[in-house]
């Protein structure tokens, strides 16, 4: 009889908004006998933190949305690269400040957003990763 290899789904997300990738944090899934582990890893300059891992008894369900975070900074650095020429602005307008980006989130109570599992561009990662979370630990969609 072959044992079953465990699943494991594993994502990263930015830490830093500007200047070198210095912070990741990753989350990952590991699924063992039926059972669902999720862990959240920092690096700091690369080097791993040690795992912390994230109960979902303490979660009531996930949230989906979209959102545009362009921030005051966002704005200022827009007006710093434009006397470099309209090719770095627009670059920097089309990428940090029009995209919109999406997040899956695990929620306590209502529609409370208390941590943030996923924050990025990729519509299809967010919706795949949600749907994962809804089949595998039983946590309803919180509208």
């Amino acid at each position: 009889m072959a044992e079953a290899s465990p699943v494991l789904i594993e994502f990263d997300g930015v830490g830093m908004r500007f200047g070198p990738q210095a912070i990741l944090r990753g989350v990952s899934f590991r699924l063992e006998r039926g059972k669902l582990r999720l862990t959240r890893t920092w690096r700091v300059c690369f080097a791993e933190r040690r795992p912390v891992r994230i109960y979902l008894k303490n979660y009531q369900g996930v949230i989906t949305g979209m959102g545009n975070e362009a921030d005051s900074w966002a704005w200022l650095m827009l007006f710093l690269l434009l006397p470099f020429g309209l090719f770095p602005g627009f670059l920097w307008w089309y990428y940090v400040i029009h995209k919109d980006t999406y997040f899956v989130a695990l929620s306590e109570g209502h529609v409370s957003v208390d941590l943030v599992l996923y924050r990025g561009m990729n519509e299809r990662q967010a919706e795949e990763i949600a749907q994962t979370l809804q089949e595998v630990a039983s946590l309803p969609r919180v509208l």
